[in-house]
């Protein structure tokens, strides 16, 4: 037999449930303070983000009156000659630049037509790169195009209609079996009329 001493010495039920939801409501309650910091870091990330891009744009701004002050004073001073000079390595610079990019199109062309069947590079060698990727991913899969597939199938319903066997799915829903095999080709099993 137990005497009171000895129940006040043991945890009772209430104190370990109530130890539980004490833990718990800690728990919660970090997880509020972490989705509070997260919350807070995006906030000021943002603020940042929208500093650096407004004194970005005034340092270029700058840098374009600067240069425009000097090319002002440089033809008031009547060094055409230079300006022509910077403009012309400018050019040269961007010519450069243009044809590495000219380049890298043509490789990048040439490589999805070299997947291709001669019958297709005939066809689709005058598209823009961007158009021949787009092909190019429509040939590797196969022309599988997913708005081909029937809309009367319910994909919830699984393979037979939401039935084990086609069997099954033929004798007691016979008008969705025909529908579903109407539309889809191949062997028609387990239906007699």
């Amino acid at each position: 037999m137990f005497s009171d001493t000895d129940n006040t010495n043991q945890p009772t039920v209430d104190s370990v449930d109530q130890t539980d939801q004490n833990q718990n409501q800690a728990g919660d309650e970090d997880v509020r303070n972490y989705e509070m910091l997260h919350k807070n870091e995006v906030d000021y990330n943002q603020k940042l983000r929208s500093k650096n891009q407004g004194l970005e744009k005034e340092l270029d701004n700058f840098r374009l009156e600067k240069e425009t002050a000097r090319q002002k004073k440089l033809e008031e001073q009547g060094n055409y000659q230079q300006l022509l000079t910077e403009r012309d390595a400018v050019i040269e610079k961007q010519n450069a630049t243009i044809s590495e990019h000219n380049q890298y199109f043509e490789n990048e062309k040439s490589n999805i037509l070299a997947t291709f069947s001669d019958e297709d590079k005939e066809a689709f060698g005058d598209l823009p790169l961007s158009k021949l990727k787009v092909i190019q991913t429509r040939l590797q899969n196969g022309g599988n195009n997913p708005s081909a597939i029937p809309e009367s199938q319910d994909k919830s319903m699984g393979e037979f209609g939401g039935f084990v066997s086609m069997a099954e799915w033929a004798s007691r829903d016979p008008s969705s079996y025909k529908k579903a095999n109407n539309q889809l080709s191949g062997i028609t099993i387990g239906y007699s009329e």
